[in-house]
């Protein structure tokens, strides 16, 4: 009896692994199976590579057509995405006789008239079904209210007669439109237009699926497209960047704009108001960006930037805002209106510094400091900076803290030097670019008589190099505060320097800007010192480059 178990448990467990291998079996070959489905799925793809590589064009398989061995039933079509510089562009296809799509493969197609490289789609087909195509849908980014919508449907189809099936949805997903439409039985069709009535349509967004069959169960997969009935005519602004948003005359502002192109824009440009009337109509934005939002809808950047001295008016503020053109020359204004406040670039004040010479400090630091102020206030009053309100931020009249030592040698006579040699006037210079080294003009005061030829003065003797005309950048005049104890001397020493000539005995009137005839009683009267310019030599200060940047806002 034992043994008769033992033998029977042995059998049982040969007919349990024979089952079990027997399963095993199955399951090797159903894996078998699986993967080389997928072998077969592959391998035309990976066949299509070897033969074109990774980037595809027409001329590449046209010189070697042979290179895929197609079946009677086989085929391919190759479509090119429109995608940046890209557009809509159909390969011819090699021939094949069915239309049942197998799958798509996106590859690269090389474009050589446009040197550029394009993503496509690979399309293989193969005769397993007689499948009708829809291949391409066309229809309008955007539609205005009221007007009906028409697309046009491209199709590939074999011989029985196909029906097709166009849904319409909105936003919220209700089927707002629906259309069925028997069609011939033709290998490739344009079905359309096909006309979408306006009295279905609402402002929002509207889904289209199309698709064509031939029994209600065998039908390709669905394409889909987008259109969209704007609420108003304004393109939908994402972003609006402006910087600096307040800035000065000087400043460059840019501006980057991102929109929801659905309208088909064509050109975006800045308006800048002030209030009152339009200033700037019209600064281009450039595009320079596009994206997609989704699978229907692209936003574009657009970029600008301008100088604000092409603005005819400063300490002001701006409403700006953005415009589009579209394709049919509709202006449509993108709502969010921005402030931009542009005031006067801060005033550059000219800068005259006072040199001490012979004076004894500290001792003589308040005479010194009466006579420096004496003398630029005569200049302010006299010359184009009376223009300016209030005055005393148009210039500065700047003092040294000791005697400039350096010039009293080479300025003096009596310890052998001259004030109309340059030696003189480069150490006043030198002494005023030591305590202050951005400076306009330099003039020495000389506390005492420093000629025994009555000459009281001199300028323009290290003009070297610039034109007569435009007299010395930083100068370096020259005069005592004997005789010129009202201020004039520093006025027409500083006339030289910015190019003025005395207005008696000229030798080259073509070199002087004032010709104003002698004898007025002007500051550049020749031994005839008074207190105002003469009209020439008042234009020639009021646009000289050297002060022009103190007289900002005053003129």
């Amino acid at each position: 009896m034992t043994t008769l178990l033992f033998l029977m448990s042995i059998t049982l467990v040969i007919v349990g692994m024979v089952v079990v291998i027997n399963q095993v079996a199955f399951v090797k070959t159903s894996q078998n199976a699986l993967i080389q489905e997928q072998l077969d799925k592959t391998s035309f793809v990976q066949q299509f590579m070897s033969c074109y590589g990774l980037v595809f064009h027409e001329d590449r398989y046209l010189a070697d057509e042979n290179c895929i061995r197609f079946s009677e039933n086989e085929g391919i079509a190759i479509d090119v995405l429109d995608y940046g510089e890209c557009e809509d562009y159909k390969v011819t296809a090699l021939p094949y006789s069915g239309s049942g799509r197998v799958d798509i493969y996106p590859i690269s197609f090389y474009n050589p008239e446009q040197d550029i490289v394009c993503p496509a789609l690979l399309k293989y087909y193969e005769d397993k079904e007689l499948v009708p195509l829809v291949t391409k849908l066309r229809m309008p980014r955007v539609a205005l209210e009221g007007n009906d919508v028409s697309l046009e449907i491209d199709a590939f189809q074999k011989e029985e007669p196909s029906t097709l099936e166009l849904f319409v949805y909105n936003a919220t997903g209700e089927i707002v439109y629906t259309l069925l439409q028997a069609v011939s039985g033709l290998d490739k069709i344009t079905i359309g237009p096909l006309v979408i009535p306006s009295s279905s349509l609402m402002p929002g967004e509207h889904i289209v699926e199309a698709r064509a069959y031939y029994q209600p169960n065998v039908f390709d997969r669905l394409l889909k497209g987008i259109f969209i009935i704007p609420s108003d005519t304004a393109p939908v602004l994402m972003s609006f960047l402006m910087e600096p948003e307040e800035g000065t005359i000087e400043d460059i502002y840019y501006f980057e704009a991102k929109l929801r192109d659905y309208v088909n824009i064509t050109d975006v440009y800045l308006v800048l108001d002030d209030g009152q009337s339009v200033i700037v109509p019209r600064i281009n934005m450039s595009r320079v960006n596009k994206g997609p939002l989704d699978d229907y809808i692209t936003w574009y950047d657009y970029r600008a930037s301008f100088d604000a001295m092409v603005l005819p008016d400063v300490n002001q503020s701006y409403n700006v805002s953005l415009v589009a053109f579209n394709e049919l020359g509709n202006q449509l204004i993108v709502p969010d209106v921005r402030t931009l406040k542009i005031t006067e670039r801060p005033i550059d004040p000219f800068k005259l510094v006072v040199v001490p010479i012979s004076y004894n400090f500290p001792s003589d630091r308040t005479r010194y400091s009466t006579h420096a102020q004496t003398f630029g206030n005569h200049f302010l009053d006299t010359s184009p900076l009376r223009e300016c309100v209030p005055k005393e931020e148009h210039i500065q009249i700047l003092e040294l803290s000791e005697d400039c030592a350096a010039a009293v040698n080479p300025c003096s006579e009596l310890f052998g030097g001259f004030p109309c040699d340059a030696a003189c006037h480069m150490a006043v210079i030198n002494c005023a670019k030591d305590e202050y080294p951005e400076f306009d003009k330099a003039e020495g005061i000389y506390d005492g008589q420093i000629s025994y030829y009555g000459i009281i003065g001199c300028a323009g003797i290290s003009n070297l190099g610039v034109p007569p005309h435009l007299g010395s950048q930083q100068g370096g005049a020259i005069h005592t505060v004997v005789g010129n104890a009202d201020g004039s001397g520093s006025s027409h020493e500083l006339g030289h320097d910015f190019g003025l000539c005395h207005t008696i005995n000229l030798a080259r009137p073509d070199l002087c800007p004032n010709s104003d005839a002698a004898f007025q009683n002007c500051i550049m009267d020749y031994g005839n010192i008074k207190d105002h310019y003469c009209t020439d030599a008042y234009a020639h200060l009021r646009q000289h480059p050297y002060l022009i940047h103190a007289l900002r806002g005053c003129i």
